[in-house]
């Protein structure tokens, strides 16, 4: 059945874990982040792993980030961290609210800066049912708070 979202704010101090049903979006959500480290080093845009993992909005951004990385010669190494805040599921339609914390460098292979940790950031994607695949169509700043200390 169908979940809508819940009016209240998410709150970040109530600890969340996606129902069972939600588990092949949340598993399509955080495999979008890997495929984009995995094509990060070196940058591949045109690899088949984007299109397994996103499309329209995201795989574009992905695709022109991507360009122009291999363009500058750069690779992105590193990890992400997810502390996943809500699933809402409306047919082949999804939206994952996610507390990200990035631990990235960007740079040159031979003279790699040292790792940026950046804070959890509020994320929403959404995502999109093809062919019985969720995929990442769209990335966006959310607008919940989310705590320093549910960095991972």
């Amino acid at each position: 059945s169908p979940s809508s979202p819940s009016s209240a704010p998410l709150r970040p101090d109530v600890p969340y874990t996606p129902a069972a049903t939600d588990k092949p979006v949340t598993e399509a959500y955080v495999a979008y982040w890997t495929a984009m480290l995995q094509v990060s080093d070196p940058a591949d845009p045109t690899s088949p792993l984007l299109p397994k993992s996103a499309t329209g909005a995201a795989l574009k951004e992905a695709t022109e980030v991507l360009t122009i990385r291999k363009q500058h010669g750069e690779v992105m190494r590193g990890s992400f961290a997810h502390n996943l805040r809500e699933v809402t599921k409306t047919g082949d339609s999804a939206l994952v609210s996610d507390c990200l914390t990035t631990h990235l460098s960007v740079g040159q292979p031979k003279a790699m800066p040292s790792a940026q940790v950046v804070p959890p950031q509020s994320v929403v994607a959404r995502m999109s049912l093809e062919d019985g695949k969720w995929k990442v169509a769209e990335l966006k700043i959310g607008t919940f708070a989310c705590r320093t200390k549910d960095a991972k």
